[in-house]
């Protein structure tokens, strides 16, 4: 049956059942309108409970779907692995002797670079020679700048300086180590047309982190009367100059014979009485 027709028939009955109480004495009357009452309660109640199984129902579908979509939602969240970090660019060449013939100067410069390097990696007391530690390594100017990168140093930035007449390029470098806490700046001399890190020769590197310490335990943070009196002991002449806001520079010069250069360089940038900068050179 359509509920048309279930809402017509209803319609009817009612109708029928108006006409009869109508027809009634009374007294019947009375009993009539009891018996109606009754069947008006029995209808509101049975309205009711349907109101009432409709909300149980809507609420129980609405938990449902809500409980699903929690359990999507922390599933989603335990199938996500955490994303892993870039990794850090690093050159590491294999440290070798470069195969060169003495024919040039700069081939000459490369091959004692190599040699140069103390394998013990002792640091000695001479301020006189060109050596240092840097991290706990050793090395001894001029240097291929292979070693450093095979030290955990990479290159961060470089800019070409100048051309030579001998065919090579001066260059300068920042050199970052791995854990991007410190850098360095060195000057280094190149072929023009070979990029190789073997062929490329620092000549000289300016800190100012403390990083580089010299013989004697020199190094960046130390007084400047502690500096002078361990150059006096050492019979080494200093120049020093006087500067604006408390600043002076600390010269040491020391000709040395090596090869392709003659002369070895150490200026201090003194800061309110402290050594602030270490600059090493060659040439």
């Amino acid at each position: 049956m359509s509920r048309g027709q279930y809402q017509k028939e209803n319609q009817q009955n009612n109708d029928l059942f108006e006409e009869y109480l109508n027809d009634l004495p009374d007294d019947e009357m009375k009993v009539s309108s009891r018996v109606e009452q009754d069947v008006q309660q029995i209808v509101s109640e049975k309205k009711q409970k349907k109101q009432h199984r409709a909300v149980y129902i809507s609420g129980t579908v609405i938990a449902v779907c809500l409980a699903l979509g929690l359990n999507l939602y922390l599933g989603s969240i335990a199938r996500q692995e955490p994303a892993e970090p870039d990794p850090v660019p690093v050159f590491t060449p294999d440290y070798k002797n470069p195969t060169l013939t003495p024919t040039s100067d700069y081939n000459r410069m490369v091959i004692d670079a190599h040699s140069n390097q103390n394998s013990e990696g002792v640091l000695g007391t001479d301020l006189r020679v060109p050596e240092m530690m840097v991290k706990d390594d050793y090395y001894r100017l001029p240097v291929p700048l292979s070693r450093f990168l095979l030290n955990g140093w990479r290159i961060g930035q470089q800019v070409i300086e100048s051309q030579t007449e001998d065919g090579f390029y001066r260059i300068h470098y920042t050199l970052t180590y791995l854990d991007n806490s410190t850098t360095l700046e060195v000057t280094a001399v190149k072929p023009v047309s070979n990029d190789v890190p073997s062929f490329v020769i620092v000549t000289g590197i300016k800190d100012t982190g403390g990083l580089v310490e010299l013989p004697q335990s020199i190094r960046g943070g130390m007084s400047e009367d502690d500096l002078l009196n361990l150059l006096n002991d050492s019979g080494i002449i200093s120049t020093t100059v006087e500067g604006g806001n408390a600043e002076k520079t600390a010269t040491v010069n020391n000709a040395v014979d090596m090869f392709y250069f003659q002369s070895y360089h150490i200026d201090f940038d003194l800061n309110e009485g402290t050594i602030s900068t270490i600059t090493l050179t060659v040439e």
